[in-house]
């Protein structure tokens, strides 16, 4: 019986043992998978996401020691793997938000025959190997496992052996959370048991991250399978950076050496002639301030590599490009860790470098970058492809307020040969945009849901729209105001939500009894149950919102596991006291503004810049009739918010001057926003980068009374008169009837996912080269705020036909792949 031992990288001491199984006791696990995917299958798709979200719950229940565990088993600076946990968790709850649309059956009533009905049906395939990797454990895994999980497959999970314990947790957690034991089996494998299972009939489709060498095994194990088998491939990569003459240089270093780090880590630069000598001197400042030593204290940011041999191969790709003619710039005994025979290497940047050297063309990863100089663009794109790899690439040029650079940048879309091309940055998977390599970087997509607009993955309306709502049931205690929120079955049972006859849903404040002093008011908190990350929509359409003395009606979002105000708020829909106007606003954490330069691209007046404020930073509706009686005399007005990397940006049309594509828009399509205009309030990401003050997000809506805002003095006597006492003791006490314009009145709520932002509306601001904007753009290319429209390099009409197999609008290697 053979055995994995997993070493400590830093210590080099064992740190677990795990037993392989016999090739007979392998076929028994799979016949096993194989048989409880039958029953799996059977239970509804609801109650699946339903067990996903309690997952969800476990994983957080058993996460605190995720972080020091990590670092035993592979070697990351244990100030480094906290992301790890939140970023699988981001990731866990956007498939699961998506999953409902995402496997829904596909209507073609558009093609419909006399006495025919054709419709797509999706089916699970059956037992799904995923064969994870060592340097992002969970994060790469997740891709996989619970999208074919929820989508009625069963899981065969080999983990890397550097990294058995992630895959260990992450079982536990899914069977606690009511996945059976059998859809979920980690077994820990030799490369010749992969092969083997790679090769099982029961296996109906495999998922692989790892080395282009396990690649190719995996690939040549399936073909040599009976039948044709589904095999998902992500591979290594060789990343290049090219530094554009006008690129701003302070900003590009701090990132680019950041970058060396990552999974994705930037090995290969290109730096144009003219601001070659600035950017090697600056890069080599910044490297020497790395920390090398015991990745277990808080104070290290750079550790081992994960093994002996790893740090070998890492230290001879270096020697031999030294005696071929490279020169190294730091000097090692600034790092006196980094010795041979440990795992420790010495972080080095190479200049004279060129491509007959291993360390620009064979992966590195390690802390090792070659710098080479380069005289045009021209010689930069070939530079670049000149790689037997294709997974991401980054270009760094001040696009946004150069048009020469922003149509250079635009031909660097068009002509790299990767999965994934980033302007000033290097680092950011976004779980909304589409994960894929091309060449030796593998095939297949993970993440996203791939479409070059908005599609519909919910339609809150109807007879049904408060289905998928959780009512508050308690006081306010978050804002203090002087209401009690009821449970649903309360607030039903009270009049206080209902549909009315025309359809619309009705959400108020209790308008039918008395309040004596000290008896709190009725009224109704919901919160959405669906969690929305970036790369959402939502448009609510309002026939009229509540108003009067004390009122404060809002709906906003929140980050759904964080406390406030981290995890971010975005404010769409809030006023008190008849206020005139419409505030809206972001909460975040220190270091997200309303940047002066994006103000003159909207319609709403800036009160506020510093989101980190109490008030947060803050804009005022001015277009007339969104509020109050102007509202329900305009028949309404619908708000439309957009979510994603390119920034927040919110709109406003009362019911005559509704865009014709949202008019139009019904529950079973997307939407476009191409004939929007302008935002009323616009917060783009070039001085907030959304996805990091920003975690999924839930909708809340909500009437309270007076509290910490609408219960101020100097707010609440201007717009309701002089009064006597307190917020509460002149409007809450007394008669009902004082509250009967305070409620919602709500045609529908409709939310969007997409794998790109669609086609920006003309007046947005774009790319700014001082903030990592994180646009991957082999789905998005920045917009000129002057353009009614641009076409998008790599968008479905474009590259990304070609690139990820013309797979359009199915979502991932989990949802897709895993479906028959």
């Amino acid at each position: 019986m053979s055995v994995q031992t997993t070493i400590i990288p830093h210590s080099q001491q064992p740190l677990v043992t795990r037993t392989y199984p016999s090739e007979q006791e392998l076929d028994g696990f799979i016949a096993i998978a194989s048989k409880a995917q039958e029953t799996w299958s059977k239970v509804s798709l609801k109650e699946r996401i339903a067990i996903g979200y309690k997952f969800i719950d476990e994983f957080k229940a058993l996460s605190e020691d995720l972080p020091m565990e990590l670092t035993l088993q592979m070697g990351r600076p244990v100030s480094q793997c906290t992301g790890e946990a939140r970023g699988f968790l981001d990731r866990a709850n956007y498939m699961l938000s998506i999953a409902e649309s995402a496997l829904a059956d596909v209507s073609l009533a558009d093609t419909d025959k006399p006495g025919f009905r054709r419709y797509i049906k999706r089916t699970p395939l059956g037992v799904v190997l995923v064969v994870a990797p060592w340097n992002y454990p969970y994060l790469v895994s997740i891709n996989a496992v619970l999208p074919a999980i929820i989508a009625g497959n069963a899981v065969i999970l080999k983990p890397s052996p550097q990294t058995p314990l992630t895959a260990e947790r992450f079982a536990l957690a899914l069977t606690r959370a009511g996945v059976p034991k059998d859809i979920i089996q980690v077994v820990h494998m030799s490369p010749a048991l992969t092969s083997h299972a790679v090769q099982h009939p029961s296996v109906d489709f495999v998922s692989f991250t790892g080395s282009v060498v396990g690649g190719r095994a995996v690939e040549e194990a399936a073909v040599q399978a009976k039948g044709f088998k589904g095999v998902g491939l992500e591979l290594g990569g060789k990343d290049p950076a090219y530094v554009r003459p006008d690129a701003d240089l302070n900003y590009t270093i701090g990132e680019l050496v950041d970058g060396m780090t990552f999974c994705c880590a930037i090995e290969r630069i290109y730096i144009h002639e003219e601001v070659y000598d600035a950017f090697v001197e600056g890069y080599v400042k910044l490297v020497k301030g790395y920390k090398l030593g015991d990745p277990t204290l808080p104070e290290t940011n750079l550790g081992p590599v994960v093994s002996l041999a790893s740090a070998e191969r890492i230290r001879k790709q270096v020697s031999d490009a030294v005696k071929a003619g490279a020169k190294t710039l730091i000097p090692e005994d600034l790092f006196p860790m980094a010795k041979a025979g440990t795992t420790y290497v010495a972080p080095q940047v190479l200049v004279d470098v060129n491509h007959s050297m291993d360390v620009m063309m064979e992966e590195t990863f390690g802390p090792i970058v070659g710098i080479q100089k380069v005289s045009s663009d021209e010689e930069a794109i070939k530079l670049m492809n000149d790689s037997p790899y294709g997974l991401t690439a980054s270009v760094w040029t001040n696009a946004s307020a150069n048009p020469v650079s922003e149509e250079a940048f635009l031909k660097f879309v068009d002509e790299l040969e990767t999965g994934t091309v980033f302007l000033n940055r290097c680092d950011f998977l976004d779980p909304a945009l589409a994960w894929t390599g091309v060449k030796d970087s593998g095939r297949g997509v993970s993440l996203s849901k791939f479409g070059s607009a908005y599609d519909i993955v919910r339609d809150y309306s109807g007879s049904t729209f408060f289905d998928r709502w959780n009512f508050f049931g308690n006081w306010d205690n978050l804002t203090l105001g002087d209401v009690w929120w009821l449970s649903k079955a309360d607030a039903f049972a009270e009049g206080l939500t209902y549909v009315n006859s025309a359809g619309n849903a009705i959400m108020k404040v209790d308008n039918m009894h008395n309040v004596v002093y000290g008896q709190k008011r009725n009224s109704v908190r919901i919160t959405s149950q669906d969690i929305y990350d970036v790369g959402s929509l939502w448009i609510i359409d309002l026939k009229h919102i509540p108003f009067g003395c004390s009122v404060w009606p809002a709906f906003w979002t929140k980050g759904y596991q964080d406390e406030w105000p981290v995890g971010g708020e975005i404010d769409i829909i809030e006023a008190i006291n008849l206020m005139p106007n419409n505030q809206m606003a972001l909460h975040t954490t220190s270091g997200c503004n309303h940047v002066p330069e994006a103000q003159q691209y909207q319609s709403g007046a800036t009160t506020q810049t510093d989101c980190s404020l109490s008030s947060g930073c803050t804009v005022l509706e001015l277009k007339e009739n969104s509020l109050y009686t102007g509202l329900a005399e305009a028949g309404g007005g619908v708000w439309a918010t957009q979510f994603d990397v390119s920034g927040i940006f919110i709109w406003f049309w009362s019911r005559p001057n509704v865009p014709a594509s949202i008019s139009a828009t019904t529950a079973s399509t997307g939407v476009d926003l191409s004939d929007w205009g302008p935002p009323s309030a616009s917060y783009p990401a070039t001085s907030c980068n959304i996805p990091e003050f920003f975690s999924a997000q839930n909708l809340v809506l909500d009437i309270t009374l007076c509290g910490q805002w609408a219960g101020l003095s100097n707010l609440y006597f201007p717009s309701c008169g002089s009064g006597t006492g307190t917020c509460y003791a002149d409007s809450v006490v007394g008669p009902g009837s004082n509250f009967n314009d305070a409620y919602f009145e709500i045609s529908y709520i409709r939310a969007y996912t997409t794998g790109a932002p669609a086609p920006t509306p003309n007046a947005l601001v774009s790319i700014s080269t001082s903030a990592p904007t994180g646009l991957p753009t082999s789905l998005l290319a920045p917009s000129k705020p002057t353009a009614s429209s641009l076409f998008f390099p790599g968008s479905a009409e474009g590259r990304q036909a070609n690139m990820m197999l013309a797979i359009a609008a199915i979502l991932l290697v989990g949802f897709f792949n895993l479906w028959l």
